[in-house]
């Protein structure tokens, strides 16, 4: 089978310096998530302690974790997850297609969901300037600004959303004849050395 190479950089140059800028950002989320879920865990640990020992619970805690925390440990790695390919997918059928199928198939399912976040992070960008400019808080213990838990909504999608968008434009090229590796954009299931089919191999 004749293969014809690429020129020198060619599989490169669909995004590479996004793509790279993209995985720092990601990390550095993915860290943050990291750390809200540490912080959930020393924070609950430190109210029951001191609800049962001293009886004095820290008043702050509940709003803390329940309005800023909770949210930044899930919305900060959806993007990272994604890169990852560790979101939960149901492809026994998938996995049975073409590889050209499964890319045409991963594309109209990018495209959409770049769609429907997109508009998700616009709402979520619009109500965190919303509330900023209004000055809204929730009023608990202290008051809590409300515009922040929005923001990281947005920021997080907002990632995610670029990652899909990177994905499609290479996936588009790929299926118009590209040699460019598709796998660090869209994933290991339609790079170029992706399985025919389901791998059946269970190992010893």
């Amino acid at each position: 089978m004749h293969q014809t190479l690429a020129p020198p950089g060619e599989h490169q140059a669909a995004g590479a310096p996004i793509q790279r800028w993209l995985q720092r950002l990601e990390d550095a989320l993915a860290i943050g998530s990291a750390v809200a879920v540490f912080l959930i865990m020393i924070i609950v640990v430190a109210d029951v302690a001191l609800r049962y020992l001293m009886n004095a619970p820290l008043p702050w805690s509940f709003d803390l974790i329940s309005i800023y925390l909770m949210g930044a440990a899930f919305f900060l790695s959806v993007s990272h997850t994604l890169r990852l390919e560790h979101h939960v997918n149901v492809d026994i059928a998938y996995q049975g297609f073409p590889l050209t199928v499964r890319r045409l198939l991963k594309l109209v399912g990018w495209v959409a969901s770049a769609l429907l976040f997109g508009w998700i992070v616009w709402l979520a960008a619009a109500t965190a300037f919303d509330r900023y400019t209004k000055g809204d808080v929730i009023v608990g213990a202290y008051t809590w600004p409300t515009w922040i838990p929005a923001a990281i909504a947005a920021l997080g999608f907002g990632a995610m959303v670029v990652r899909l968008a990177l994905g499609v434009i290479v996936l588009a090229m790929k299926l118009m004849g590209s040699s460019i590796d598709v796998q660090p954009y869209a994933g290991s299931d339609v790079g170029d050395g992706a399985p025919a089919g389901p791998n059946l191999d269970v190992g010893a």
